[in-house]
């Protein structure tokens, strides 16, 4: 699919503990004294956002919970391990949803359009009620063609997907709507639009921001992994940017949940950000796993570094040819540090098995300790 412009950075959380080293109780200074000043609170859906959607403090059943996002590295314990740390960050992202407010079509106003694709069109919307904005995926329905159905069914397919995940660094979804002719998908706008756009108009990223990038789709994908989510089809045009450099993974209409080491057959997603598993699956009958969006990851920062697709210049059928028919992988961009590398060559091994997780990853050199920076 083509890029979702999709604002605002999704509530992120980790529920404030009652003692005990790294938790909080609930009615802590979560921002501390010297920082107190520069916040402002506003009462939001249910919730008191503080700052610019850096911090919150939700009330659920009676009770404020302190949150903090999207850096929560001061609130996790010291003496937990990554891999439980981030299984409590993603425990907290998904008792947000049940906090949504129920979607309201009706106070949405269809304003101009901003992206289109094979799937539809894409427009800005505008809250009558308090001037917010989002962006509304509109897919015209045709009863008795092909194409129109298959597009509803992958928009509804993402539907599904979106209504089960929340985290900061996935596009959120508001809700939808359907009518006699069109089914209209309603997430929150990213202004900045994708990064495949923004290669188109800046061109290639330097490291820095490229590491900044990386930093955050990271635990976006470890929240989907932990979930056995997989996206299927991680690329630049895929992942958006908001005002403040805020990434975020859209465009679920090839995700797909797969059991704990279960694997699956259908290829979905761009071919030319594929794993090799991924086309080998329908040869070798052995599936793939979570391991393919490693890969596309790796060819995701490829993209990012030479503004380019991977495996540039080459045709459809030359790539599948030194994919499928040899050990060749695409090559790693020369300006990359030594870090950045060694990080690419980690997604881009052949065997899925010994590529890092993206747990794994969040713990390497080149993004570790990152913190996000405005663009």
């Amino acid at each position: 699919m083509s890029e979702l412009a999709g604002a605002g950075a999704a509530p992120a959380a980790v529920p404030g503990e009652s003692g005990g080293e790294g938790g909080m109780a609930a009615g802590d200074n979560i921002l501390g004294e010297a920082h107190a000043d520069k916040f402002t609170t506003e009462k939001v859906e249910g919730a008191i956002l503080v700052g610019r959607d850096s911090y919150a403090l939700v009330k659920k059943e009676g009770t404020l919970t302190n949150i903090v996002m999207p850096n929560v590295s001061n609130l996790r314990k010291k003496s937990a391990s990554r891999e439980e740390n981030e299984l409590q960050l993603s425990q907290a992202f998904d008792a947000l949803i049940d906090l949504r407010p129920p979607f309201q079509p009706q106070v949405w106003k269809k304003g101009e359009l901003i992206g289109w694709g094979s799937y539809g069109q894409v427009y800005i919307g505008h809250n009558s009620e308090n001037g917010r904005c989002c962006a509304i995926k509109e897919v015209s329905l045709f009863t008795g063609d092909k194409h129109s159905m298959d597009r509803l069914q992958q928009l509804k397919q993402e539907i599904d997907m979106l209504e089960q995940v929340s985290h900061p660094n996935i596009v959120q979804y508001y809700g939808s709507n359907l009518t006699d002719t069109t089914l209209s998908v309603y997430m929150e706008y990213v202004p900045k639009g994708s990064i495949y756009k923004l290669l188109y108009k800046e061109g290639p990223f330097d490291e820095n921001r490229i590491r900044n990038c990386v930093a955050q789709i990271l635990p976006g994908m470890v929240y989907l992994h932990q979930k056995n989510i997989g996206h299927r089809d991680i690329k630049g045009a895929n992942i958006l940017v908001g005002s403040n450099g805020e990434v975020k993974l859209a465009d679920f209409g090839t995700a797909k949940h797969m059991q704990s080491f279960a694997e699956i057959h259908s290829i979905k997603g761009s071919a030319f950000w594929m794993a090799p598993e991924v086309f080998m699956s329908k040869l070798s009958k052995k599936g793939y796993t979570l391991a393919a969006d490693i890969w596309s990851l790796g060819c995701t920062i490829i993209e990012m570094c030479t503004g380019l697709p991977p495996w540039h210049p080459l045709e459809q059928q030359e790539m599948l040819h030194k994919i499928i028919c040899t050990n060749e992988r695409p090559q790693i961009p020369y300006g990359l540090s030594d870090e950045g590398k060694d990080f690419l060559q980690l997604c881009l091994k052949r065997e899925p098995a010994s590529r890092p997780s993206a747990i794994k990853l969040m713990g390497h050199p080149f993004v570790k300790g990152h913190r996000m920076e405005l663009w």
